[in-house]
């Protein structure tokens, strides 16, 4: 597991199980209030909402 992972993990409050799948997916996509879909994508609102928290350094 990488760093960015478990960091994501234990900032949602879930398991650190390993694996970036849709459980830590949907559970990310929650906490930014984006489309629970489970799925990531270059035009998906998730991806968007993330970078634009991370811009602004309140992820």
């Amino acid at each position: 597991m990488h760093h960015w992972q478990k960091a994501l993990q234990r900032f949602l409050g879930i398991g650190q199980d390993d694996l970036f799948g849709q459980a830590t997916i949907k559970d990310m996509q929650k906490q930014l209030g984006t489309t629970q879909d489970r799925t990531i994508s270059p035009v998906s609102d998730s991806v968007r909402e993330l970078q634009i928290r991370l811009n602004m350094d309140i992820f």
